[in-house]
C-alpha cells in the first residue's frame, strides 16, 4: 500500500527490558515497526554502538628473532601466529589516548602470561592468566 496514503507506522513504545539491563548488556524494545524496519533500524543502531565503544587492544607484536608472521621462534612452543591470537586475548584498560608499549623479557623455560608484561602505570592487563607464550 502506498505509504502518502496510510501514513507512516511509528514507534508507539521505545524502552529498555529491565529484567535484563546489566552494565554490559541491554535490550531495547520499539513497537510496532513498519514491516522491514526492523532490520533497518537495529543494523544502524548496532554500527552506532559499536562505534561509539572506546576501548584499548593490542594493535601490532614485533618479536625478536621473527622475520615474518609464520615464523618458529627457538625455544618457544608456540608459533609466530599462535603467539599473536594469544596477545589479540589480552584484555587491557588503559587511560588516556596515546599509544603504549608493553615488554616481555624472560628466561626460560617458563609459561608466559599477561601478568608477565611490563606496562606503565596508565596500563593495565585485566587478565593477568591469560597464557602468551611457553619458553
Amino acid at each position: 500500500m502506498d505509504l502518502r496514503k496510510k501514513g507512516f507506522q511509528m514507534p508507539e513504545k521505545i524502552h529498555f527490558e529491565e529484567e535484563t539491563l546489566t552494565d554490559t548488556y541491554g535490550k531495547l524494545i520499539a513497537e510496532p515497526l513498519e514491516r522491514g524496519y526492523g532490520t533497518t533500524l537495529g543494523g544502524a543502531l548496532r554500527r552506532v554502538l559499536l562505534n561509539s565503544i572506546e576501548g584499548a587492544a593490542a594493535t601490532g607484536v614485533r618479536i625478536a628473532g621473527a622475520v615474518h608472521e609464520f615464523a618458529t621462534i627457538e625455544g618457544v612452543k608456540e608459533d609466530v601466529v599462535e603467539i599473536a591470537l594469544n596477545i589479540k586475548s589480552l584484555k587491557f584498560r588503559m587511560e588516556g589516548n596515546s599509544e603504549k608499549t608493553a615488554i616481555v623479557k624472560a628466561t626460560g623455560p617458563k609459561d608466559i602470561t599477561g601478568a608477565d608484561l611490563q606496562v606503565d602505570a596508565s596500563l593495565a592487563v585485566m587478565n593477568p592468566g591469560q597464557h602468551v607464550l611457553t619458553l
